[in-house]
């Protein structure tokens, strides 16, 4: 748990100058909340079969910065939540990356994001799904739901001012089954949109 800061307002801070992995072979939380900051390169959440691992982001001024690719769920199950204000960063996102992976993101509360300065993948290999509700806000440039053969993605878009962002092509269904539900009111933008776009 890395939380709060001190009365100057300089955050409570863990920086890997390398990967993160939580939950490698076992079960592992990282809870990052109150204006505390965590730094990595490449990061994993839920890695190896059977491993479970969360990742819980909350509060304003509260940040996950990561310099290269997010993996959640890689061959183990993974989630990360956004919540209450807080960010999280990196390059390529993949929730539910190999086969056998399953992965959850919520984004969830005003303010609160995540930013993906590159793809995101939503059922890479494995099974993915992503939840934006309550004025949340997700960006990337291409975004795919379902992206391998017997790849399972499905993105669930709820409530006035919950935002996706794909700066370009939105694929729902590439070579795999994609699902994108859009409920109660909700933004989102992209350059040209494929739904079943591969056989």
């Amino acid at each position: 748990t890395v939380t709060g800061s001190d009365p100057n307002g300089n955050a409570s801070t863990w920086t890997n100058s390398s990967a993160l992995r939580v939950a490698d072979g076992g079960n592992g939380t990282l809870n990052i909340q109150s204006g505390g900051s965590v730094t990595s390169t490449i990061s994993f959440i839920g890695d190896d079969f059977n491993s479970i691992g969360t990742v819980t982001v909350t509060d304003p001024n509260s940040t996950w910065s990561n310099s290269s690719v997010l993996f959640i769920g890689t061959s183990g199950n993974g989630s990360l939540n956004v919540e209450a204000g807080a960010s999280v960063t990196n390059g390529e996102g993949s929730i539910g990356h190999s086969l056998g992976g399953t992965g959850t993101v919520t984004v969830t509360g005003t303010s609160s994001t995540w930013t993906n300065t590159l793809n995101l993948l939503v059922g890479n290999s494995g099974n993915g799904t992503l939840n934006i509700s309550d004025a949340g806000a997700v960006s990337n440039t291409t975004g795919i739901i379902g992206e391998d053969p017997n790849s399972t993605g499905t993105v669930n878009l709820d409530g006035t001012g919950s935002t996706w962002t794909n700066a370009g092509i939105l694929h729902v269904g590439n070579f795999g089954n994609g699902t994108l539900h859009v409920l109660n009111g909700w933004g989102t933008s992209r350059t040209d949109g494929f739904v079943g776009d591969e056989s």
